[in-house]
């Protein structure tokens, strides 16, 4: 420092990791994510910036592990999900498929169509 009166702000490691552990900016991470795949997602093509701001901050955040599963083949489709970490395998028939890896989304059709998913 050249000046006698320069003013330095440290942000220390564990402060950092405090900061990003807190729920508000997981939420507006996850939101501000969301936000970004949802503008590539066909059925929203039309919809302009305040529209997909709305759809984007009604999708609600939910753990997966490993092995769970989260829309089943057979069952009534009434919402689609974002994988916004991570990946998702996709089986029809209880054979494995392909697996689809963040950021994409699954069961989009439920938007539109009054039918069973196709696929777990």
């Amino acid at each position: 420092c050249q000046k006698p009166e320069t003013r330095v702000l440290r942000l220390t490691v564990e402060d950092m990791r405090s900061v990003i552990e807190t729920k508000s900016l997981r939420d507006e991470v996850a939101y501000h994510k969301t936000l970004r795949l949802i503008q590539k997602i066909f059925i929203f093509r039309h919809l302009d910036m305040d529209q997909l701001r709305v759809v984007a901050s009604s999708f609600e955040v939910k753990k997966a592990k490993a092995g769970d599963v989260v829309m089943a083949e057979g069952e009534m489709g009434d919402s689609m999900a974002l994988v916004i970490e991570g990946s998702a395998a996709i089986s029809k028939d209880g054979v494995f498929i392909t697996t689809k890896e963040a950021p994409t989304y699954i069961g989009d059709r439920a938007l539109l169509y009054d039918e069973p998913r196709t696929a777990t």
